[in-house]
């Protein structure tokens, strides 16, 4: 009886060894990711503005925070007087706030120059972003190397997930930051620069889920992302710097879609995706993208974000709310444009003046009749910070850039039939004095880099335009423009 009793114990006990328990399926895991794009410092916009989007994202992080991810595709800090006057840090202390996981590099951070984005990291700094500022694609010119201050990624954990974010800038926006500032560096093709990383984030990190964060519209080349397979898989895209307000999935060749968005600008919307990923394989199966309207109702006003922002607004405002007159009549983008070009005309005493009609910013317009005119009004009209400079320009090279529809000439300049006439007649010197602003002096596709007797008056072209409204209605006039 012993042994037979010794036997079966021995044979329950393999028995029980060798047994696989069954192994159900992981439960599917959903990221949702938000993103704002071209932001421009819209902290007071009518639809609720900062406060407004950030107390959203705020409590959307609340709910899940381990499956939930904010990140920025850029431009975020130049276009309002509260965000200019302190260089985007109200903009950047609300984002720390918000709890952002990464903000890619747009065009407009290098208006204030380079200096300004590597203090964002400096610790000694007043105010620093507690999130990566990324960009993969912007090199040095002199040793073709990744400039060191920005990184090509970042690396979250969310859900138990290795996230990769990668940030990309267009490679033609060089064209669209001052030459002085970019000349140092060159934007590669953004499409190689993906797959690269791509590559290393799931081949060396060990990454489950690649995104990539772009101030451009990839539109062009989605279809190409979308095909990307194994090791060089995107899972979704991020888009800015055109300001368009899109969304959608693309299809690529293992037939899981790729969701892309983008959100407007000026906080008008807020962009989602939504990813689900494989509990046992860690890999996306699907993916949805959508844009969320940014209204008052989006969500109450959080405290603490209000008090950010007034803490600013209460400096600013001494300035900002200065009444510089009175509007006489509607202004447009268009008169107001062409006003301006008179502006730096006659406030550098030179003969003629030509501007950039996107530096008049649209979303300034209109201002109606009996509308006050204040400095922060004039920020919004022209938030960059560029100078005056001067020069003499030969006859043939004004024509050049009196016929090019993206100027804007002084209104004392006519072009008929191919000749240059000035003031009604016909030009009889063979050239004349011209000012403009150091974006398009700069530029090597206009001719002011090869003009004579060339001067950087160190005036910033804003300031000119303040004064002149000033001058205007110093006596109780109504301000005017043709």
């Amino acid at each position: 009886m012993k042994k037979i009793r010794l036997l079966i114990i021995v044979l329950f006990s393999l028995l029980i060894v060798g047994c696989t328990p069954t192994r159900f399926p992981e439960e599917d895991i959903t990221l949702k990711i938000y993103a704002l794009n071209d932001f421009h410092g819209a902290v007071f916009a009518d639809n609720g503005g900062l406060n407004t989007i950030a107390s959203y994202l705020i409590n959307e992080k609340a709910k899940d925070s381990d499956h939930t991810i904010i990140l920025s595709s850029g431009d975020m800090f130049q276009g309002s007087a509260i965000s200019n006057m302190t260089q985007g840090s109200v903009v950047v202390e609300v984002m720390n706030k918000i709890g952002f996981d990464s903000m890619t590099i747009g065009n407009h951070e290098f208006d204030w120059g380079v200096d300004v984005i590597k203090k964002y990291h400096d610790k000694t700094s007043e105010v620093v972003c507690n999130f990566p500022i990324l960009c993969a694609n912007i090199y040095e010119k002199s040793t073709n190397q990744p400039v060191d201050w920005c990184d090509p990624y970042t690396i979250i954990e969310k859900a138990g997930l290795k996230i990769g974010i990668i940030g990309i800038i267009g490679s033609e926006l060089t064209s669209s930051i001052s030459p002085t500032i970019v000349a140092p560096y060159e934007f590669k093709p953004i499409l190689p620069i993906i797959k690269q990383y791509a590559k290393e984030l799931r081949t060396e990190k060990n990454c489950d889920v690649v995104l990539v964060s772009s101030h451009d519209n990839t539109n062009d080349i989605n279809q190409s992302i979308a095909d990307l397979m194994d090791e060089y898989q995107v899972d979704a895209i991020f888009n800015g710097h055109t300001h368009s307000n899109y969304s959608g999935e693309t299809k690529g060749c293992d037939n899981i879609p790729l969701p892309y968005v983008q959100s407007g600008s000026s906080g008008s919307y807020i962009g989602k995706v939504e990813l689900t990923i494989d509990g046992s394989a860690h890999k996306v199966k699907d993916g949805s993208a959508e844009n969320i309207k940014v209204r008052t109702s989006l969500a109450q006003d959080n405290k603490e974000v209000a008090d950010i922002i007034e803490k600013y607004n209460a400096t600013v405002t001494l300035i900002s709310d200065e009444v510089l007159g009175v509007c006489g009549r509607h202004v447009n983008k268009a008169s107001a444009t062409l006003w301006a070009a008179n502006v730096i005309r006659d406030y550098s005493k030179m003969e003629i003046g030509i501007i950039n009609t996107g530096g008049i910013r649209g979303d300034a317009f209109p201002i109606e009749e009996n509308e006050q005119v204040t400095v922060g009004k004039v920020w919004t009209i022209m938030p960059f910070d560029n100078i005056v400079k001067t020069c003499t320009l030969k006859v043939k090279d004004i024509i050049k850039l009196a016929e090019n529809s993206g100027l804007q000439v002084s209104d004392n300049i006519e072009i008929i039939q191919g000749e240059l006439y000035i003031d009604g007649s016909l030009a009889k010197k063979d050239s004349y004095t011209v000012a403009t602003i150091d974006y398009l002096f700069d530029n090597t596709k206009y001719p002011f880099l090869t003009s004579q007797n060339q001067v950087n008056t160190g005036i910033l072209f804003r300031d000119q335009l303040i004064q002149a409204i000033k001058d205007t209605c110093k006596d109780g006039s109504l301000w005017y423009v043709s």
